[in-house]
């Protein structure tokens, strides 16, 4: 296994494990026993749990830029719709896994400052992506119409996982895509 590999297999564990278990969750320990590596290799790629973090936040904002692309010129409907069950049912297995950005939410208060950040880029870059879709669907007062979206999905992630019912995070998504401020 060559280092960029290795790089890589740890921030994919980073990422499953914070899904399941968020930001506090976990141990490079656990990481380590997922890609087979001694612990002490992780310090090669990594010097500190709050720089893994960072290259993983990274490298969701990358993906999700690279989603984005593939719905930017969908319809308004079509991309916010995408964006409940494309990304984040079918991608992210929302309802039994917690999103890579809102996993580090219960953490907030003692984050540092960079994870934070990262964690903001993630939520700017979703927000604009669902802010034009809304510009493009004519909605009133889009910026505050994208936070309102990004809460209640991230909520109906919550409450899906909670009451251990996946599919209640698409009932979720369905409503709240029926309630959207929209010109009808």
């Amino acid at each position: 296994m060559n280092t960029s590999d290795t790089r890589e297999r740890i921030i994919e564990s980073a990422r499953l494990l914070i899904q399941d278990a968020s930001y506090d969750g976990f141990s490079f320990r656990d990481i380590a026993e997922r890609v087979g590596i001694r612990k002490a290799s992780i310090y090669h790629h990594f010097e500190t749990k709050e720089a893994l973090a960072v290259a993983m936040l990274d490298q969701a904002v990358a993906s999700f830029g690279d989603w984005a692309r593939r719905f930017e010129r969908k319809p308004p409907a079509e991309r916010l719709r995408a964006y409940c069950f494309d990304l984040y049912r079918d991608r992210l297995q929302a309802g039994d896994k917690l999103c890579p950005g809102g996993a580090f939410t219960a953490a907030w208060s003692h984050l540092g400052e960079p994870v934070r950040r990262a964690v903001e880029r993630l939520f700017d870059a979703q927000h604009r992506f669902l802010r034009q879709a809304l510009i493009d669907a004519d909605a009133t007062d889009p910026d505050d119409t994208a936070a309102w979206f990004i809460a209640n999905v991230q909520g109906a992630i919550i409450t899906a996982r909670a009451r251990g019912d996946a599919a209640l995070f698409e009932r979720l998504c369905q409503r709240t895509l029926q309630q959207l401020p929209l010109p009808r």
